[in-house]
């Protein structure tokens, strides 16, 4: 139990030493698949079955097969919405040729020739909403080693993510309403040559719309070894494999839904079972597992992030010099204007020459998820047929470490100030400084998240037997900017032949 304390505690210290950065605006956020929660938990340990099975015997054959079914939801929507909003806030103003650095956007950033002279308040509250039935079968082979037992899961579930953009203030709704009909793609077509003509946003949009997505989870499978076993306590270990299932991403949407991961994994773990008090039909146990798994590489399409360090370098004419900081501190600069870094001047332009910078910010990188810890401890009291559980889950992922594919250092530049740009600036130089890879964000930050669950199950020891059990979590994140934080509930049926 000492060893087992020590584990634990060094896990409680990895979840703390989470990796500090900037904040920076995502269009995605990686929410953890249902076998990586509580509810895998539960297909694979449960309470009161055992790793490796039930006892093979004549009319036992040592399979257990089991269904989890689960619903689950986001919570603290506002948190979340800093992870897509500007300025690490959910509630952000939008305002024109008046903004603050870096407390509100400047509406000519974004929209040519917009006209607009009011402000407005958008809020993003994301919710994220999950259900479906998890499945997988456990075998005991005994027969060929004692103690052996080998396990398979994965599941069918559906997934529905709504951004949540609604307008929270300001003097009218022009503002707003011009500002969400360029980020649903509607797209906006200036009135005059004096102003850029631009395209529409076709990627990282919110349009203010759930999104949803239904398909077959990633596949884990352990083989595992009981190699201490004792009347009253097992400790044991595992390989722990994870064989991906879900497509790319189509990058259409910001927070789009997605259903299992893109990466292989790799790894091992450690279980024990405990029963550390008896008395009659009535006893007392204590269960541990924990395990860590490497993601290894593998291509996979997002949008990336422009960092607050790039420096546009603009003198737009009309509007104010900016020769020696970046505009980027009005923050969301995957939606600015983006266009060829060899023009000097873009001065009444007539063709499609400047476009979101989010279409071409999506890009194909090699992501590395790296390494993942799942950890758990419960404690049971069982009477007769009748078990009572609570117990702890921790989530851990590393911070990953990705490379573009195919961006090149000379292409782009960002247009800050495209409000109204007149012939008469012939000097006018805007967005000439080249977008770099080393401006832009790819990695994913580390993630970590404390669950705590109960169960209240009843397992029948029959000719058949089987069992039945409903339960619940709440979880807690390290980060809310970084981890969605979710409460769920869970029901579950087991038969074992």
């Amino acid at each position: 139990m000492k060893a087992v304390k020590s584990l634990l505690t060094g896990l409680l210290v990895v979840s703390a030493a989470l990796h500090a950065e900037t904040k920076t605006n995502r269009t995605w956020i990686n929410v953890r698949g249902p076998l990586d929660g509580v509810a895998g938990k539960g297909l694979f340990t449960g309470t009161p079955e055992k790793k490796s099975g039930p006892e093979v015997s004549d009319d036992n054959i040592g399979g257990r097969l089991s269904v989890v079914g689960e619903y689950a939801q986001n919570r603290q929507r506002d948190k979340l919405g800093a992870r897509l909003a500007p300025f690490g806030n959910y509630d952000f103003t939008v305002k024109f040729e008046s903004a603050t650095r870096g407390t509100n956007l400047d509406a000519k950033n974004f929209i040519p020739g917009t006209g607009l002279t009011s402000d407005a308040t958008i809020k993003l509250e994301p919710k994220h909403t999950r259900y479906g039935a998890g499945f997988s079968y456990a075998q005991s082979l005994d027969g060929v080693v004692d103690g052996m037992w080998f396990a398979a899961a994965t599941g069918a579930y559906h997934v529905e993510n709504d951004a949540g953009v609604t307008h929270a203030g300001g003097t009218t709704t022009a503002t707003y309403s011009t500002m969400t009909t360029f980020l649903d793609g509607t797209g906006f077509t200036p009135s005059t040559a004096l102003y850029y003509k631009t395209t529409a946003l076709t990627k990282g949009l919110i349009d203010g719309q759930a999104h949803s997505k239904t398909r077959i989870a990633d596949v884990d499978l352990k083989l595992g070894w009981d190699f201490l076993k004792k009347d009253k306590a097992t400790f044991g270990g595992y390989l722990f494999g994870t064989v991906p299932t879900a497509d790319d991403r189509a990058l259409t949407y910001a927070f789009e839904p997605v259903v299992g991961g893109r990466h292989f994994g790799f790894g091992a773990g450690l279980c024990a079972t405990a029963n550390v008090w008896e008395d009659g039909d009535s006893s007392f146990k204590a269960n541990f597992d924990v395990n860590y798994r490497y993601f290894f590489e593998r291509e996979e399409s997002r949008i990336a992030q422009v960092k607050e360090t790039y420096n546009i370098l603009c003198h737009d004419g009309e509007d104010e010099a900016q020769t020696d900081s970046s505009e980027l501190t009005y923050g969301w600069g995957h939606y600015f204007m983006i266009s060829a870094a060899s023009r000097s001047s873009l001065i009444a332009e007539t063709g499609d020459d400047t476009y979101p910078a989010a279409n071409v910010l999506g890009q194909v990188m090699k992501v590395k998820p790296r390494g993942r810890i799942l950890g758990d401890v419960s404690v049971c009291y069982e009477y007769s047929n009748f078990t009572v559980a609570l117990g702890y889950h921790l989530y851990w992922q590393q911070e990953e470490s990705n490379t573009l594919k195919n961006w090149s250092d000379t292409a782009y530049a960002l247009q800050p100030s495209i409000y109204k740009l007149h012939t008469t600036a012939a000097t006018t130089r805007c967005g000439t400084t080249a977008l770099k890879g080393t401006d832009l964000s790819i990695n994913e930050p580390s993630q970590a998240s404390h669950s705590i669950y109960t169960t209240i199950g009843y397992m029948s020891h029959g000719d058949i037997p089987f069992g039945v059990m409903a339960g619940g979590y709440y979880e807690l994140a390290g980060d809310r900017e970084k981890t969605p934080e979710m409460w769920g509930f869970t029901a579950k049926f087991s038969i074992d032949f």
